[in-house]
């Protein structure tokens, strides 16, 4: 029952993150996000080699996100992707207009705290995660999102232990990068 583990941590954390929003207001020159989206690994190709894939088919991303859009062009991501764990990333903006966000790399760390992304059939306790993103804002409040984020074992720990067996570990867990489309509210 990871999934059920995972929602139930998720609402928790969650209900505790929109009382102490409603609570204290932010100041303006901070800029909170919550999100929600699916998604799945768009790019990886059929079963064409001698080990079965075994990429996480479908997840759904739940996220906060915290800006200082007039300061820095830099964000704190902390999501939890079901039914698999929570990670932590950076955001680096790019290109940012009234309506359009762009950001690139978003590099982070991803803890596998009930099972992998990408390549599950080699158990570890965490990935780099590495990705882009765009948001499209519809009103003040809400936004459109679309990312792809891939989900790759740590490097000197997996050539390590796996030798060459780790090159189709990263070839897997980057064609099943994981696009994701949602929602977003900016409070």
């Amino acid at each position: 029952m990871p999934i059920l583990r995972t929602l139930v941590v998720v609402a928790f954390v969650l209900g505790i993150g929109v009382d102490s929003i409603n609570a204290s207001p932010l100041p303006k020159s901070l800029e909170l996000k919550t999100s929600a989206s699916i998604g799945g690994p768009v790019g990886l190709p059929a079963y064409d080699g001698p080990y079965r894939q075994t990429t996480q088919l479908f997840t759904m991303k739940l996220d906060a996100r915290l800006r200082m859009p007039k300061t820095v062009s830099l964000g704190l991501e902390i999501n939890a992707v079901i039914p698999s764990g929570f990670g932590i990333n950076i955001l680096i903006d790019v290109v940012k207009t009234d309506k359009f966000r762009f950001h690139i790399i978003d590099p982070g760390l991803f803890w596998n705290t009930f099972q992998s992304v990408s390549v599950r059939r080699v158990n570890r306790s965490m990935d780099i995660t590495l990705g882009f993103g765009v948001e499209y804002s519809l009103s003040n409040q809400w936004s459109l999102t679309a990312e792809m984020r891939a989900f790759v074992p740590e490097p000197s720990n997996a050539v390590a232990t796996y030798g060459n067996f780790a090159l189709d570990m990263f070839k897997e867990s980057t064609e099943g990068a994981q696009t994701c489309l949602g929602l977003s509210r900016r409070w």
